[in-house]
C-alpha cells in the first residue's frame, strides 16, 4: 500500500478582535459566531432574546433588562476580544 500524502494546508483568514466586539455589542453571540465558536454564540444569543422579552415587563424589566446587558457586555467583549486573539494565533498568524 502506498502511503498517501498529507492535504495541503491552506492557511485560514485573520478575524478582527474589533470586528467580533463590535457584533458582539450589536447581538451579544455575534462575536463569537463570527469566530466560528458556535457553542457559546449560541447560548449568548439565547441570553440575549431572554433580555429581549424581559425588556417588555413595565418597569421591572426596563431597568433590569439593560442593566442585565450591560454586565454582560462588560463580561463577554473582553473574553471575545481574547476568542479573537486565539483563534489567529491558531492559524500561526499575530
Amino acid at each position: 500500500m502506498v502511503p498517501r500524502a498529507a492535504p495541503p494546508v491552506v492557511p485560514g483568514f485573520q478575524k478582527s478582535p474589533g470586528v467580533a466586539v463590535l457584533l458582539s455589542f450589536l447581538l451579544l453571540g455575534g462575536g463569537f459566531l463570527y469566530l466560528n465558536r458556535v457553542g457559546a454564540g449560541v447560548a449568548l444569543l439565547v441570553w440575549d432574546l431572554f433580555l429581549f422579552f424581559l425588556i417588555l415587563i413595565p418597569f421591572i424589566g426596563w431597568v433590569a433588562a439593560p442593566l442585565l446587558w450591560l454586565v454582560s457586555f462588560a463580561i463577554v467583549a473582553p473574553l471575545t476580544y481574547s476568542a479573537a486573539n486565539d483563534y489567529n494565533r491558531s492559524l500561526g498568524n499575530r
